[in-house]
């Protein structure tokens, strides 16, 4: 029997036996004809090897508030302490934040890396920027797809675990233009899913109707600003002439049908500051 409703949602996976996880890696492979690669991540999630080598990632169902939330800032001010709880009329100034939005994730295949030149990605190495034709081209040849930007935001959030896509808020703030030294973005995250942030444009996504890139990490100017790009925006192709990519390919399963959860900000300098964000 190929059940894989254990992948319907992260909670559900995380409830699961290590027998009942081991049945849906072998229904995933026969589904799919390819064969089983090791687990990854603290979740076991399952991984199938694409023909070509490379690693796809069974990655579990899920809802999430996508784009920065009050928590998210809040600990970000937390973190800067006074100095940038102060600074908060300023940035409000100077940084536009998209206002959160529920998004459902279906289950998916994700790769683990982006496509190179007829190979995938190195996880230490840069992303390889590609056209547009070259990018369909290779999609068809393989009948993949490119992740949608909530697929991409549910993985590089590691599910629930990490609301600074992939920033530890020991890393914050973030200079001007440099990524932390002590940072692993090159590397498989919590999902074992890795590069999602070294490109310099940003990597290709579908966004509702059109297209947009996700990602990059040499477009900001200011620690905040840095969190902003990655989690609650994306940019429009336009003038992007060559672009990184990772294939996916859906599971043909629904979406789950929950509501997130937002706890509340406690009242002090920090929730102040939020509001003075927000525009409150």
């Amino acid at each position: 029997m190929n059940d894989l409703s254990p992948l319907l949602t992260l909670r559900a996976w995380r409830a699961s036996s290590d027998s009942l996880r081991a049945r849906v890696g072998a229904a995933l492979a026969a589904l799919r004809g390819w064969p089983e690669g090791d687990p990854v991540g603290p979740d076991a999630l399952r991984t199938l090897r694409h023909p070509t080598g490379l690693d796809l990632v069974a990655i579990p169902g899920g809802v999430f508030w996508r784009g920065l939330t009050d928590a998210d800032l809040h600990a970000f001010f937390e973190h800067g302490g006074e100095r940038m709880v102060a600074r908060a009329e300023e940035i409000r100034e100077e940084v536009e934040l998209a206002a959160p939005r529920v998004a459902r994730v279906a289950p998916f295949l994700c790769a683990s890396q982006q496509w190179a030149n007829g190979a995938p990605c190195e996880f230490s190495s840069e992303p390889r920027n590609h056209r547009r034709a070259k990018i369909d081209a290779i999609l068809a040849e393989h009948d993949a797809r490119v992740p949608s930007a909530e697929e991409w935001e549910w993985v590089a959030r590691e599910g629930d675990a990490t609301p600074w896509v992939g920033v530890s808020p020991a890393d914050l703030p973030i200079p001007p233009r440099k990524i932390p030294t002590s940072s692993r973005w090159g590397h498989p995250n919590g999902f074992g899913v890795g590069n999602l942030h070294l490109a310099e444009s940003g990597e290709l996504v579908t966004d509702g109707d059109g297209e947009s890139l996700r990602g990059g990490h040499a477009m900001w100017q200011d620690g905040l600003e840095a969190i902003a790009l990655m989690a609650g925006y994306a940019w429009p192709l336009a003038g992007a002439k060559a672009m990184p990519f990772r294939f996916a390919f859906s599971l043909d399963l629904p979406a789950p049908d929950e509501e997130p959860t937002a706890a509340p900000l406690p009242d002090d300098a920090s929730s102040r500051a939020v509001a003075l964000l927000r525009g409150a």
